[in-house]
C-alpha cells in the first residue's frame, strides 16, 4: 500500500471516530488533521506547513469581495436603501 492510502485511510477512520463521538464536522476535520500531524509515520510535517497555505488561501482580493458585498447590503438595508429597490 502506498503512502497517499494509508494517509486517506487513517484520515476517514480518525474523521469516523471523531463523528461518533459527537465532535462537529468542521472541528473533526481539523483535529483529524492535527492528529494526522502528530502521528509519528510518514514524511514530518511541521505547523508553517499548514499556516502558510492558509494564510495564501486567505490573501486573495477575489476571496475578499465576497464579504465586502455582504457588508455593503447591511449596509444599504440598515439606510433603508433596500427598500426603494
Amino acid at each position: 500500500m502506498s503512502d497517499p492510502l494509508v494517509f486517506i485511510g487513517l484520515f476517514v477512520l480518525i474523521l469516523f471516530v471523531y463523528y461518533a463521538i459527537g465532535i462537529p464536522i468542521a472541528y473533526a476535520m481539523v483535529l483529524s488533521v492535527m492528529t494526522l500531524m502528530v502521528l509519528p509515520i510518514g514524511q514530518s510535517i511541521t505547523i508553517e506547513v499548514p499556516v502558510s497555505r492558509m494564510y495564501s488561501g486567505v490573501n486573495s482580493f477575489i476571496l475578499l469581495a465576497v464579504p465586502a458585498f455582504l457588508f455593503a447590503g447591511r449596509v444599504m438595508n440598515s439606510m433603508g436603501m433596500t427598500e426603494d429597490i
